[in-house]
């Protein structure tokens, strides 16, 4: 109610103010934390914080509607701030929500903002999954490295190289990495093919056996039919696989009265004497490489 004055004037009621002090936006990390807001409740042209009689017992209406904002029991107009909890963001997105102070008409809000929670980046894992030891024969042959690539880094690539000439188009497929080994002609011999990620790496030993030359093989394909009692000249077909450098072809009959007159080129001539006795006779001619052998009849 209005008053009068010693000097007879009436007293006007001062109008009061409530003004927010600290910042209108407060940001938290996933962590959380405590926050702090500042204000200021009280009347125009006031010189101090008591010259209204009922001052000290104001109490404010503070409010949230997030649960994860903990707010004091009770904030009076006395009290100039007030602090409150953040808690713990278990989840990956952010989230805002608004602190409201109000007395009466007079109130103000503070933005409250909170990151999500950041995942640590898992470690890269880059194993090999076959052997550690691959064996390869004297042929030129296919090889094909298995590995596993967990928690890739984008923009990092697979690659892998061999550290000898005999091993050649190594290519990096996923899960996979592919090679080929040259034919061997001479000494068994080993070499290691790298695989890197980043700084991971790991390393695949390459062996292959020594050059040992095939066994020939000598085959006669045909043979003449039988001669007529007075002789002639006859010729056996052979296919020879796997020569060895040096070594010539024999051929031999077990009868005098078979002659041999050439053995080259797949072809053994030969001829055969008149026979001037009354009855059949038979002959072998057998053809000789290194360690192999065949025999026709005659």
């Amino acid at each position: 109610a209005c008053g009068e004055g010693h000097d007879g004037s009436v007293d006007t009621p001062k109008k009061p103010i409530l003004e927010l002090d600290s910042a209108e936006i407060m940001e938290f990390d996933a962590e959380g934390g405590q926050g702090t807001i500042s204000f200021t409740y009280n009347f125009e042209g006031s010189t101090g914080s008591n010259d209204h009689p009922t001052f000290n017992v104001k109490v404010l209406d503070v409010t949230c509607d997030a649960e994860w904002v903990e707010l004091p029991s009770e904030v009076k107009a006395y009290d100039s701030y007030f602090n409150f909890a953040v808690a713990k963001n278990e989840a990956e997105e952010a989230r805002e929500t608004k602190v409201k102070v109000a007395y009466g008409e007079l109130n103000f809000e503070v933005a409250v903002k909170q990151e999500g929670k950041k995942e640590t980046p898992k470690a890269p894992v880059f194993e090999l999954v076959s052997e550690e030891v691959m064996e390869f024969g004297q042929e030129q042959q296919l090889g094909s490295i298995e590995y596993k690539l967990e928690n890739a880094v984008e923009g990092v690539e697979v690659s892998a190289k061999a550290n000898a000439a005999w091993i050649s188009n190594v290519v990096v497929k996923e899960n996979t990495i592919e090679f080929v080994v040259a034919a061997n002609d001479g000494a068994a011999r080993e070499a290691k093919i790298t695989a890197t990620y980043g700084m991971l790496e790991f390393k695949v030993t390459v062996k292959q056996a020594e050059y040992v030359a095939p066994a020939p093989v000598l085959e006669i394909t045909s043979t003449p039919e039988a001669f007529a009692a007075e002789g002639g000249e006859g010729v056996l077909a052979y296919v020879l696989e796997n020569a060895v450098e040096g070594v010539e072809l024999q051929a031999t009959a077990d009868v005098d009265w078979i002659t041999i007159t050439s053995a080259a080129d797949g072809v053994v001539a030969f001829t055969v004497a008149a026979n001037n006795t009354t009855s059949m006779r038979g002959g072998n001619i057998t053809l000789t490489y290194s360690e192999v052998s065949a025999t026709a009849t005659i």
